[in-house]
């Protein structure tokens, strides 16, 4: 019963897992660059709540884009912030223009703090929905052929 509900729970964080996965190695997360990553790191870490706690992001983990502007410069980029203390607190941050052309930077904390998303999940079985023996289909960007030997 136990192992029954482990694999339903399992289950259901599963394509959320696979999501986030897809998510952060995606070309488009442009929140991975590192001078993005540090601008943000640098952005967090000046704000005057984080100065007066004495707290520092020191790294930032999931980090994904969810939106991106080039031509505005302004960008909101979502993950697990990890602080000098220990702490891995989730969030969004936001750079956007204000009305007089000023990059904002805008900290929000996820009010749900269940990092247990995050946790890394077993390796995928034959049970496991990603290689279930439904059709899959995929966009292909490269195409080559080869001989086909005897």
């Amino acid at each position: 019963m136990a192992r029954a509900e482990e694999r339903r729970a399992e289950a259901s964080r599963r394509p959320r897992a696979v999501a986030l996965a897809q998510a952060e190695n995606s070309p488009d997360n442009h929140c991975r660059d590192p001078h993005l990553a540090k601008a943000v790191m640098d952005g967090w870490n000046g704000l005057d709540a984080m100065k007066q706690a004495g707290v520092k992001t020191i790294d930032i983990e999931h980090f994904t884009t969810i939106a991106f502007h080039a031509e505005s410069m302004s960008f909101s980029c979502h993950g697990v912030f990890v602080t000098d203390k220990g702490w891995k607190i989730a969030g969004t941050v936001s750079v956007r223009r204000n009305i007089a052309n000023e990059a904002m930077f805008v900290w929000e904390r996820d009010s749900n703090q269940d990092l247990s998303l995050y946790d890394a999940l077993p390796p995928a079985d034959a049970s496991s929905p990603e290689l279930a023996s439904q059709v899959k289909v995929g966009v292909l960007t490269q195409v080559s052929a080869a001989p086909v030997g005897r």
